[in-house]
């Protein structure tokens, strides 16, 4: 880690103010993560490390922009207590305290069929009906990246090498490519609405791609004047029959119709 020295002559010289940051707990097996410096300065240096839970420095490469924008691969090593350290120096003053940003790193999630199954607030199958207006998939954490399917469904198999299916399906007014369509917004008549649904394990959505992906965020589109749903979680699987929870059970926050709710996987 570099030094910082400054040789005082007369007078008191002010200390730097430590940088706050907004940055991911947890994140992939190499995914880019990324953040925000919250009280940036534009004119200060910044220096920044990651060490693991012994103190050891993981000569990753962190990139802080000139509008106090962080980015830096996960380390590729499962394991808790990683630390992003950051501190910074001022024109003219002393460098800052240093900022220390605690995270995870969890196994890649890695599947061929990707489903986001709704569930009450203790993760059990509800059939409180979801109106589910878009379902986006992303590469990198904070919807970074293109997100998939890529392409705008008009049907459940219409996007190559994909198709999309669900539990339970109201009516052809509300099938589930719907929610692949790229329509977004208050768009109540572009939907999947499990409208009626009266078996709560087949509350779910879900796209079988040709080959594995890997995701890191998962962003929803929510109808809140007929969405009923509470919670959802996302699980993922490579045969259909086994399936694995990628992200856990996650609150629906309605803001109006048109809910947005992005979360990392």
């Amino acid at each position: 880690m570099a030094t910082w020295k400054k040789i005082l002559t007369s007078g008191d010289v002010s200390q730097t103010a430590t940088p706050t940051a907004t940055f991911p707990t947890s994140a992939q097996q190499g995914a880019t993560m990324t953040g925000t410096i919250d009280n940036h300065i534009s004119t200060a240096t910044y220096v920044a490390n990651v060490f693991n839970s012994s103190g050891v420095d993981q000569s990753i490469d962190v990139t802080i922009d000139s509008s106090g924008n962080i980015s830096m691969s996960a380390p590729g090593t499962v394991a808790t207590g990683y630390e992003l350290r950051i501190f910074c120096a001022d024109v003219g003053e002393l460098r800052s305290e240093t900022l220390t940003k605690t995270f995870a790193v969890t196994a890649a999630a890695n599947f061929r069929i990707w489903r986001t199954q709704f569930v009450d607030s203790s993760g059990n199958a509800s059939t409180n009906k979801a109106a589910l207006v878009e379902l986006e998939y992303f590469p990198n954490t904070n919807a970074g990246g293109t997100h998939e399917p890529d392409g705008n469904a008009t049907s459940e198999t219409s996007i190559s090498g994909i198709t999309i299916s669900s539990g339970y399906t109201h009516s052809s007014t509300y099938a589930p490519w719907k929610a692949f369509d790229g329509t977004t917004g208050s768009a109540a008549g572009s939907m999947w609405w499990s409208l009626s649904i009266s078996t709560a394990a087949d509350n779910w959505i879900q796209v079988q791609f040709s080959s594995a992906k890997t995701f890191q965020s998962v962003r929803l589109h929510i109808y809140g004047g007929f969405n009923d749903a509470t919670h959802f979680k996302v699980l993922g699987s490579n045969n259909g029959t086994d399936f694995t929870t990628a992200l856990d059970t996650t609150a629906i926050v309605e803001d109006g119709n048109s809910t947005v709710i992005t979360h990392n996987i």
